[in-house]
């Protein structure tokens, strides 16, 4: 694919369309991890003796547990953000490039 044929590409309605849908879920995606960041960080900072508390029966903390909930959640959306690209943002840039190029 040239120059020439990326441009085009770029101003098709359909690219721009894709593109702020991938742009919003992505928003999405990280302000929900965020969310959790800050949040066990600022629970940290400001109510340390909740995150001390112990979570099933004592062998755990709470703040150990939420650590690795967020981590998961960390990982959790990164596949759902990958699934996503694979199965609905791929075969749309595909097809753009196929039209483009004919």
């Amino acid at each position: 694919m040239n120059d020439h044929d990326l441009m085009a590409l770029y101003e098709t309605s359909d690219f721009k369309r894709l593109k702020r849908k991938k742009n919003a879920f992505s928003l999405v995606l990280t302000i929900v991890i965020l969310g959790l960041y800050f949040g066990f960080i600022s629970t940290a900072a400001f109510y340390p003796e909740v995150l001390a508390k112990s979570a099933f029966d004592g062998a755990l903390s709470i703040g150990l547990v939420g650590g690795v909930l967020i981590i998961l959640a960390a990982i959790i959306l990164t596949g759902l953000y990958v699934w996503n690209a694979n199965a609905k943002f791929d075969p749309v840039i595909a097809n753009l490039i196929r039209e483009t190029q004919k």
